[in-house]
């Protein structure tokens, strides 16, 4: 189900393109922070640097409203520390997804827009990257959770782009999770991320 859906959102992209006026590349870095809770207990994780980096293509609505579809490489990168008299354990969490956001562009003029949109998500990679101290020694490794974590995740997305007439911009966005991450039959706590993304936009032929 998960690369049939993944097969239909990239057939989806690429038959848009035929209709786009615009069509570009796009790359910069995301800052995620990751978040568990299970009733009243919730642990917040540390956002870390990871990348963003694909193309999009743009169609035209009207002259103000446009829809731009994307397919992205995005990393969420998150660390957590707990630390004891003698005990301390860090976890770094490092989650690879194939994402396809549809963002509703609105150009307030030429080259300020603003825009929201869903964006679906399929999980390529999931390391854990921990390091545990017990009462001296220290002992580390790197564990694979991707049996962990659902395969499929929907978000929203909103922000703001500015264009300068050259076709490059730049963008900033804001993403949360819809979706609850945790795919553990034995733990029942809830897990989703939000972020942001900052990046630098080409537009081709603009």
């Amino acid at each position: 189900m998960k690369k049939i859906l993944m097969i239909v959102a990239v057939m989806a992209l690429v038959s848009t393109a035929s209709f786009a006026q615009t069509f570009g590349v796009k790359g910069g870095v995301s800052f995620y922070k990751g978040e568990m809770s299970y009733e009243s207990v919730s642990i917040d994780m540390d956002a870390k640097m990871g990348l963003g980096l694909g193309g999009f293509v743009r169609f035209d609505v009207s002259e103000k409203f446009k829809v731009q579809p994307e397919l992205v490489y995005l990393q969420k990168n998150s660390e957590f520390e707990m630390t004891d008299v003698d005990y301390k354990s860090s976890s770094k969490i490092k989650l690879g997804y194939l994402s396809v956001p549809i963002m509703a562009k609105y150009f307030i003029n030429e080259n300020i827009n603003i825009y929201a949109g869903p964006q679906v998500e399929f999980l390529l990679s999931a390391k854990d990257e921990w390091e545990e101290t017990d009462f001296g020694p220290t002992t580390s490794g790197e564990d694979d959770i991707k049996d962990d974590l659902k395969g499929i995740n929907l978000g929203l997305g909103f922000g703001a782009g500015y264009e300068l007439n050259n076709g490059l911009g730049f963008d900033a966005r804001y993403v949360i999770d819809l979706t609850d991450l945790n795919d553990m039959e034995d733990n029942p706590a809830e897990i989703k991320t939000k972020g942001f993304y900052i990046g630098i936009t080409y537009a081709f032929g603009k």
